[in-house]
């Protein structure tokens, strides 16, 4: 069984309680806070998610189920002068800079605990 959750712990306990065995992690409050935030991926918001993504995902692998990171469905790009096709790839865009940035702080939190 999978479940979508949000990135808070009691919800990833919860879907251990019921045997869920893949986790996929909604990041809509990434996606927005990056966008409110003028895309800035080091704005204190946008860390701020990234951080509770990551925690959710490592409490979802240690309790051994599958760590999945949403797509970031909820983007809006609506400035002018863009083209539908470049708001069309937008979320996709997005999901695939969220997880270099999950993997590169699950990289890192494993380089510390190495070291």
């Amino acid at each position: 069984m999978s479940v979508f959750i949000d990135a808070e712990l009691r919800q990833v306990e919860a879907a251990a309680r019921i045997g869920a065995r893949v986790c996929e992690v909604h990041t809509g409050p990434y996606a927005h806070a990056f966008h409110a935030e003028g895309r800035d991926p080091q704005s204190a918001p946008v860390v701020e998610e990234l951080a509770k993504i990551r925690a959710a995902g490592e409490a979802i692998r240690q309790a051994g189920m599958r760590f999945n990171a949403g797509p970031c469905a909820q983007l809006f790009q609506r400035a002018a002068g863009r083209g539908a096709a470049r708001r069309a790839r937008a979320p996709y865009r997005a999901r695939d800079r969220l997880a270099r940035g999950v993997r590169r702080h699950a990289r890192s939190g494993a380089a510390n605990e190495g070291a």
